[in-house]
């Protein structure tokens, strides 16, 4: 992911999920910023063709960002 990438370089800042920094923040690689000035924590969704049903693969992703969010967002 650029943007994470970028921040990582310290070439900036960096607005993402979370779930994505995780184990950059728990290790210091990067640190919050500005927590008290943001509020929302966003919304994403996500899309397939209704065709051909749902592959494991897909399945387990979608359980992974579940199980994310619900550890970022109790």
């Amino acid at each position: 992911m650029l943007t994470r990438s970028a921040a990582l370089a310290g070439l900036g800042i960096a607005w993402l999920p979370d779930f994505i920094l995780r184990d950059d923040l728990e290790t210091g690689r990067l640190v919050r910023i500005l927590e008290d000035d943001i509020h929302d924590t966003g919304e994403f969704f996500l899309v397939w063709p209704s065709s051909g049903g749902k592959s494991l693969r897909l399945r387990a992703l979608i359980d992974h960002l579940i199980a994310s969010q619900a550890k970022t967002n109790p």
